[in-house]
C-alpha cells in the first residue's frame, strides 16, 4: 500500500470524507476529467499546441495573497488547484505521427497532455503548505499524461514545436500555438522564448483563450 501523499488539495488518501477513491476532486472521477480532455483534444486543429494557463495570484498586501481560485478551463480539464502550473495539449499533424480514424475524425489517442508543476519543497511547505510536485501530480491529477517541472516548460515546448515543424513532411499543416497571453502575465513572460520562436518561424499564435 502506498503512503498517503499530502498535496495542496484534498485527495482520497488524505481526505477520505471528501474525496472517494478514483476521484480527483469531490464528486468528479479521474475518468471524467480524462473524457473532458479527450473531448477538448478532438476539437483542436491538427498541428497545434494548446496551453491552459492558471489564474494569477492576487495579493491583499505585500506578501498576503487572496484565496486562490483556479482558472475555469484548467480546472475543468484536470482539477489541479495550484497556481504555479501549466497544462498543455499537443495535437500533432498528419506528417508527424497524427492519426485519423479514416473518416476525418481524430483517433482517441491523437493528442498528448502535459502538466508542468512546481516541484515539491519541504522547506517551502512549512510556510505555504504542501505542493503536489511531480510525483503527486502524476499520481492524483494526470496519470495518463506527462508531468514535468514548470521551469522546464519553455524548453519542452520549444522542442515539441520544433519537432512538429521539422517532421510535417509535405503536409500543409504547420504547428500553431493557442495561448491566452493576457491571463497570467508572469507565465507569459516565462514563455517569451516560445512566443519569440513562433514569431521568427512565422507560425500562427492564436492570442485568445483556447
Amino acid at each position: 500500500r502506498r503512503c498517503a501523499l499530502a498535496i495542496a488539495q484534498p485527495t482520497a488518501e488524505t481526505h477520505a470524507h471528501l474525496v472517494r477513491p478514483g476521484e480527483v476532486t469531490p464528486g468528479i472521477a479521474g475518468a471524467e476529467y480524462a473524457a473532458r480532455r479527450a473531448a477538448m483534444a478532438s476539437r483542436l486543429p491538427r498541428g497545434s499546441v494548446a496551453l491552459f494557463a492558471p489564474a494569477p495570484l492576487a495579493y491583499m498586501s505585500h506578501d498576503v495573497p487572496y484565496p486562490f481560485q483556479q482558472a475555469p478551463d484548467l480546472h475543468y480539464l484536470c482539477g489541479f488547484a495550484e497556481p504555479s502550473c501549466l497544462l498543455a495539449c499537443v495535437k500533432r499533424g498528419g506528417g508527424d505521427g497524427g492519426r485519423s480514424s479514416g473518416s476525418g475524425v481524430d483517433a482517441p489517442d491523437d493528442a498528448e497532455w502535459l502538466l508542468f508543476v512546481e516541484p515539491s519543497d519541504p522547506a517551502q511547505a512549512l510556510w505555504d503548505g504542501p505542493r503536489a510536485g511531480i510525483d503527486g501530480a502524476r499520481r492524483h491529477i494526470l496519470p495518463d499524461g506527462e508531468v514535468l517541472k514548470i521551469g522546464a516548460a519553455p524548453t519542452a515546448l520549444l522542442r515539441i514545436l520544433d519537432a512538429m515543424d521539422a517532421s510535417r513532411g509535405d503536409t500543409a499543416i504547420r504547428p500553431g500555438l493557442l495561448f491566452d497571453v493576457d491571463r497570467n502575465p508572469q507565465l507569459t513572460a516565462a514563455l517569451r522564448p516560445v512566443l519569440e520562436w513562433c514569431k521568427e518561424r512565422q507560425l500562427r499564435v492564436t492570442r485568445a483563450a483556447a
